[in-house]
């Protein structure tokens, strides 16, 4: 079968391109899989342009291909999305070891909650062994299964019946000695995937060193006969000297596969409703999701439910090229899994939207948040994962996550103090304590205004330590700050470790916007 989706590299990065156009560039010459110019669009292996004299030009796939399950090497007419998706992820811990996880979304594997003796097989020295139990939580939106050190090219989920064992489904690494993780969230980057210049990545290699122009390594972990590097690009390296691929060694230039290094990394972002992240994935408010995708990828999505309205294979094949938004509307209260990646049989890449809404008819979708009194403590019960923030005046001081119905006990106000709950942006409740006006007393002359050197005796103001904490807080652009002046000086007589900070950043030169402005503030004795 003769292949359709095909890209071509073209300044600095790839483009959707047919036989006919690929020739036009080429002048009607043969362009070798060697060259690294041609990649299919469906298994991430570099291809031919076959040109000659008796039959049209044509693609086609190297016999050396590590992979060979590309759908268009089959008579088949029509390539499908994978229907299951799983993730790997190394996890390092404090004691300097790593161990990988598979993490299986459940809105991604809707059946899975239905057997009862899962468990997480691969092949070792040409024998299947069980590497872990596998226990569904309908409760969490994905079950992540410690696979320990075991490194391998496959593995295998089985239900474990008395007498047999029946198989699931298969999660591919393919064979390599590296493996790529993201850094920021462990997640693995499959093979022949995309890398930011811009990003850091970890590496897992049984080599000793993973040595590439432009690349820094710093070894992070040495454990079972494994090393974990993690790798940065150098900025001073120069964009032309940077080469576009990073081949990895010990696959040769006929096995096809290299990763790319482009700032045009394949995403996909939520634009609204009003969303937050935490452990599990994307918590959004709302029916409808804007989702944009930006760089070259496949799409699927899986809602909990086996229903896939609204998004055909059609309107996903449209969406491979150009970045574009386009929306969901899932109807499924128990979210879903939207998988983007440019290879189709390995989709390493996948997002989770979990609606923060389970019980519309009870709250009638108000979102506001009431109080109640349990042993002359104040607690709130929030229907959805909230954040509370605490402020001293206009300044936020703390932050911390609430889970969905769970009691929390509000903490006790003082003066001149507030806090405020969130369901992602919205502001769903709030508490404010005022400063109260002292009752005057026949023996003393209640002064009218408050003097500034009693003022740091007062429950509302910070004391050394907080106001220190709160401007190393405040990150964001920096600006130039080279003069502590005698006003700010004489401002912060009664916080010493805070100057000597204030004193740092002028021999620095620089300090954040944020913290100037504190700053600024507390001159103005707005704020102490």
């Amino acid at each position: 079968m003769s292949l359709n989706h095909v890209s071509y590299w073209e300044n600095g990065d790839w483009h959707h391109v047919t036989v006919k156009e690929a020739s036009e560039k080429s002048h009607c010459h043969t362009i070798r899989a060697n060259e690294k110019r041609l990649l299919c669009d469906l298994c991430n292996h570099f291809v031919t342009l076959s040109v000659g004299k008796v039959r049209d030009p044509y693609f086609k796939h190297s016999k050396g291909d590590i992979d060979k399950n590309c759908p268009e090497r089959s008579k088949q007419a029509l390539f499908t999305l994978p229907t299951h998706f799983a993730g790997l992820k190394i996890v390092i811990d404090k004691e300097q070891k790593f161990h990988l996880e598979l993490v299986l979304p459940h809105a991604a594997n809707p059946g899975l909650s239905k057997y009862k003796n899962l468990g997480i097989y691969h092949k070792h020295h040409k024998k299947i062994q069980k590497i872990a139990p596998v226990k569904i939580d309908p409760n969490n939106f994905s079950t992540k299964v410690n696979l320990g050190s075991t490194v391998a090219n496959k593995y295998t989920l089985y239900n474990d019946l008395p007498d047999h064992s029946d198989k699931i489904a298969d999660f591919e690494t393919l064979q390599s000695k590296y493996l790529i993780f993201r850094s920021s969230d462990g997640m693995r980057v499959n093979l022949g995937g995309e890398l930011n210049p811009n990003n850091e990545y970890i590496v897992l290699t049984t080599k000793n060193s993973f040595t590439y122009p432009g690349i820094n390594e710093k070894l992070l972990v040495h454990s079972n006969g494994w090393n974990v590097f993690q790798i940065s690009f150098d900025t001073h390296f120069g964009p032309n000297k940077l080469r576009p691929f990073l081949q990895i060694n010990d696959l040769g230039n006929d096995a096809g596969i290299d990763y790319r290094i482009t700032k045009n990394v394949a995403d996909v972002d939520l634009i609204w409703p009003e969303h937050f992240k935490n452990e599990d994935g994307i918590s959004y408010l709302g029916d409808t999701l804007y989702l944009y995708k930006h760089g070259q990828a496949w799409l699927d999505y899986a809602p909990r439910t086996n229903k896939r309205p609204n998004l055909d294979q059609d309107r996903l094949l449209q969406l491979f090229e150009n970045p574009q938004l386009f929306t969901l509307k899932p109807n499924d209260n128990n979210g879903m899994v939207v998988a983007y990646g440019r290879n189709t049989n390995d989709i390493a890449n996948y997002k989770q939207f979990i609606p923060t809404y389970q019980a519309s008819e009870q709250s009638k979708n108000d979102l506001s948040l009431k109080p109640y009194t349990k042993e002359h403590h104040h607690y709130i019960k929030p229907l959805y994962n909230a954040t509370l923030k605490q402020y001293m005046g206009k300044f936020e001081v703390s932050s911390q996550s609430l889970e969905a119905n769970k009691p929390f006990c509000l903490p006790n106000l003082v003066a001149d103090s507030s806090l405020k709950v969130f369901y992602g942006a919205d502001c769903v409740f709030s508490q404010t304590a005022k400063i109260s006006k002292p009752q005057s007393k026949p023996s003393q002359s209640q002064p009218s205004i408050i003097d500034k050197s009693s003022a740091n005796n007062d429950q509302s103001r910070l004391n050394d330590s907080e106001l220190l904490n709160l401007l190393k807080r405040q990150i964001g652009e920096a600006t130039t700050f080279t003069i502590v002046s005698n006003r700010l000086k004489r401002s912060l007589t009664d916080y010493p470790t805070t100057y000597q900070w204030v004193c740092s950043q002028a021999r620095q030169q620089n300090i954040t916007i944020k913290a100037k402005n504190i700053l600024n503030k507390i001159v103005n004795g707005e704020y102490y």
